[in-house]
């Protein structure tokens, strides 16, 4: 798995990828699910101050780019979440996190709108 973290912390996203298809390879093969389910990695909040966040921000895109193509070819869902928690500068929106970076109970809710019907499909 790769997040936020990893890419802040200037992992590749090659490296990313083959994360997460080694992850999907050991999901798929040790538990067999009926559905794979993977969100995409959420934008931080921008700033104007902070440079670095709009940098990250055009990392994550990228990588949700590529995420989106691997979970196609390694039979999984991919759901894109960014929409629902993004402003219109595409960072991570004030009103959904108390720090930039991690949801409040508001931004959870509205990544559950995204998430539940992709559940209920999988009944």
């Amino acid at each position: 798995m790769c997040g936020v973290n990893d890419l802040g912390n200037h992992e590749s996203i090659e490296s990313c990828l083959a994360n997460y298809e080694h992850l999907l390879s050991a999901v798929h093969s040790k538990l067999v699910p009926q559905k794979t389910i993977v969100l995409s990695v959420m934008p931080v909040r921008e700033t104007v101050a902070d440079h670095a966040s709009g940098l990250l921000n055009e990392q994550i895109r990228n990588f949700n780019r590529e995420l989106k193509e691997l979970c196609g070819r390694n039979q999984a869902e991919f759901v894109d979440v960014t929409s629902v928690v993004s402003d219109g500068n595409g960072g991570l929106a004030s009103e959904l996190t108390p720090d930039g970076l991690h949801l409040n109970l508001e931004g959870y809710r509205k990544i559950a709108g995204v998430l539940a019907p992709e559940l209920a499909k999988a009944e």
